[in-house]
C-alpha cells in the first residue's frame, strides 16, 4: 500500500511539474480558486463569458465597506493593466490593492498566503494572458475613515447591538489598513531584494 502511495504521490508531483506556467494558471485561477465566482458578470442564463473577469455582479455592502467583485482584467483603465506583478502577487497574498487600499474580505487572500512562489508568477502570467476587456466597476467604498474611530465617529443606528457592530467594523477596517500599509512595504522590499 505504501508503494502505491508513494508512486501515486510521484505521479501527481511530476504532472504538476510539467505543465507550463500559463497551464498552471488557468488550473490555479479556474480550478481552484474559482474566480469566476465574483469577478465574472453573470447574466440569465449564467456567466457571461465574453467579459469573464471584467467584475462581477454582485455587491456586498456592509456597515463597514461597499464593494463589487472588480475587473482583473488587463485591461490599463478599468482593470489591472497597470499593476504590476508585484501588485498582483501582495494583492493576492495580503489583500492590498497598490495604494495600500485593503481588499474586502470577500477576497479569501487568507487562504492564498500558502500558494508557493511559481504557483503565484503563474497566476500573474494567466491573469495577464486573458483578453483584456474595459468595463468600469463601482469602485469600493470603505466607510473607516482616515482618522482614528471614536465613539463620537460612529453614528448610532437604531439599536445598541448594530452601533456596536459598525464601530467594530470601522475600527476593523482602520487597524486592517494600517497593517496592511506596514505589510505592503515589508513585502516590497523582500520582492525587491
Amino acid at each position: 500500500m505504501l508503494k502505491f502511495v508513494l508512486m501515486a504521490t510521484l505521479a501527481l508531483a511530476t504532472s504538476a511539474a510539467a505543465q507550463s506556467s500559463l497551464e498552471r494558471g488557468d488550473y490555479l485561477v479556474n480550478a481552484v480558486m474559482a474566480c469566476d465566482g465574483c469577478h465574472t458578470p453573470r447574466g440569465p442564463t449564467g456567466f457571461v463569458m465574453e467579459k469573464r473577469f471584467s467584475g462581477g455582479s454582485q455587491t456586498w455592502d456592509d456597515p463597514a465597506y461597499t464593494v463589487k467583485g472588480s475587473n482583473i482584467t488587463p485591461d490599463p483603465d478599468t482593470g489591472i493593466g497597470r499593476w504590476s506583478e508585484s501588485d498582483i502577487k501582495i494583492s493576492l497574498t495580503e489583500g492590498l490593492r497598490p495604494h495600500g487600499m485593503p481588499l474586502a474580505p470577500q477576497m479569501p487572500f487568507t487562504f492564498y498566503k500558502i500558494m508557493t512562489a511559481r504557483d503565484l508568477d503563474s497566476v500573474v502570467a494567466y491573469l495577464r494572458s486573458v483578453p483584456a476587456v474595459k468595463n468600469p466597476v463601482q469602485p469600493p467604498v470603505y466607510r473607516g475613515g482616515n482618522g482614528p474611530v471614536s465613539f463620537r465617529n460612529c453614528i448610532a443606528p437604531n439599536s445598541a447591538w448594530l452601533w456596536v457592530r459598525y464601530c467594530t467594523a470601522r475600527t476593523l477596517v482602520l487597524v486592517q489598513t494600517a497593517l496592511a500599509h506596514l505589510r505592503a512595504r515589508v513585502l516590497e522590499k523582500r520582492i525587491s531584494n
